[in-house]
Order: C-alpha cells, then structure tokens, then sequence
C-alpha cells in the first residue's frame, strides 16, 4: 500500500569517500526516497552536508547504514539536534571494506533535525547504498 503523505526519507552525502575527523558530523545531499515533508536545512554543525529536518511530530523507524573502506575503529551515531544519540553503527579497526547498520524507534518533533556524528577514525563510501539514512513513520 502507497501512503504519499506519511512521511519516508533515505537521504545520503553525495557518493564519494571522506575520512571524517573525529567529533565531527556529516549532513545530507541527496534524496534517494523522499514523501511526505521531509526537507534539509542550514548545513550541519561542525562537518558536511545540510541537516534533515523532521516534518511530523511522532514515531519514527530509523535506520542508518555505514560503509567503510577502512578503519581504525569508529562510530557513526545518529544524533537528533546535536544533542541526542538515537542509534549507533559501530566497527572495529579493518583493512578492508566493512558494512555496519543500526536500527531505532525514535519519538521525533516536528522541526527536528538529524545528522551523522562521527567517533574514531575511518574512511566511509557515501552515496546511495552506502553510507545513507532512512527515516519512516510507520
């Protein structure tokens, strides 16, 4: 069943590898799914890309893929304004190229906005299918 006004988002950067640095956050470029609202404002705090802005209050299905190239050991950890972790893809250090995802129910208020915040040092694949975003109202 299509239900166009609830909204659905899978955002990315546009494709391409950064190694960002350690306490910095990476944003969105691209819309690879988009209905219902979603839109992205200023650019993020501290790093890359612009932040998702949440349309509607409510529950949200939140699952955030990251791919790596290498690693040193990291963590990429979807932040909601900058201030609260909501889930965490967490790899240890690697030579090669390395896939984690994580997975949340979040209680989201409209106006929202969130971004990769970034612990640990590795080099990510961003782009559709890569290091990406999707956010779901059920």
């Amino acid at each position: 069943m299509r239900t166009p006004a609830r909204p659905t988002a899978r955002v990315s950067l546009a494709a391409g590898t950064s190694t960002p640095a350690s306490g910095s956050r990476t944003g969105f470029s691209d819309f690879h799914v988009l209905q219902g609202g979603f839109t992205l404002g200023p650019v993020v705090l501290s790093g890359v890309g612009d932040r998702l802005l949440i349309p509607e209050t409510g529950l949200y299905i939140l699952l955030l893929t990251a791919s790596t190239l290498s690693s040193y050991g990291h963590a990429a950890v979807v932040e909601a304004n900058g201030t609260t972790a909501l889930a965490s893809a967490v790899g240890p250090a690697s030579a090669g190229v390395a896939r984690h995802t994580a997975c949340a129910l979040v209680s989201l208020t409209e106006g929202d906005w969130l971004a990769l915040l970034h612990d640990g040092s590795a080099q990510y694949e961003f782009g559709a299918t890569k290091t990406e975003l999707s956010a779901i109202m059920p």
